[in-house]
């Protein structure tokens, strides 16, 4: 199962917006990752089987705080200043490369996933 990449039109919307939405996107790919996916795939292959309990634990602490963190993380955006988020690398040329890094990286991911999952079939 691919992990979704950012959506184009994500270029199309203001920089508080895009880096909002890049944050619940991190969370959602998060929850996929570390729960399972919605359609049940699981992805703990991608980390220290040894840690899976661990990280299991952690994300459910953390989502036990995710509405407050979530209205924490909007009134900070509002609260931030220009300079404030660009010294943070949350709006512009340093947003979108940061976003466009991400996504490159999911597509390499999705298409080794991919390669290997036609590989597996054409060998078995």
């Amino acid at each position: 199962m691919p992990i979704p990449i950012l959506p184009a039109e994500l270029d199309t919307v203001n920089d508080k917006q895009r880096c909002l939405y890049f944050v619940q996107w991190v969370c959602r790919v998060l929850n996929d990752l570390i729960t399972q996916g919605n359609d049940g795939t699981e992805y703990t292959e991608l980390f220290v089987q040894d840690l899976v309990p661990t990280l299991r634990a952690a994300w459910n602490e953390f989502n036990q705080n995710m509405p407050s963190f979530a209205d924490q993380i909007g009134v900070a955006f509002r609260n931030m200043t220009g300079p404030e988020a660009q010294g943070h690398g949350l709006v512009g040329a340093q947003l979108v490369a940061k976003i466009r890094v991400v996504n490159y990286w999911l597509n390499m991911f999705n298409a080794a996933q991919l390669s290997l999952s036609v590989d597996c079939h054409e060998s078995a």
